[in-house]
Parts: structure tokens; sequence; C-alpha cells
């Protein structure tokens, strides 16, 4: 399962230890973060573009 899948399947907002725990990488984290798949909401949330507020 690919970081935004994961995130979906979570309900579109994760804390980044969340998705750590679940096996995915700092780094990944923040590519997916550069890329624009995902934002940082603030230190240790992220959220898919479109989540609700």
């Amino acid at each position: 399962m690919d970081l935004t899948s994961y995130l979906t399947y979570a309900g579109s907002v994760a804390r980044t230890g969340t998705l750590l725990r679940a096996g995915f990488s700092e780094r990944s984290i923040r590519n997916a973060v550069a890329a624009g798949e995902m934002a940082r909401l603030r230190h240790g949330i992220v959220a898919l573009p479109g989540a609700a507020a």
C-alpha cells in the first residue's frame, strides 16, 4: 500500500508517528509533502489535499 492510499484509509488526516509505525519512512513522508500529495498541517500532522477541516 502506498502512502496516499494508507492516508485515505486512515481518514485523510494522520499523525506522522502513526505513518512511521505503519512502516513508512520519514523520507517518504517528506517527499510526499514536497510533491504536494499531502500537506503538513502542523508539526506531526499530515493530511491529504481537500481533507475536511
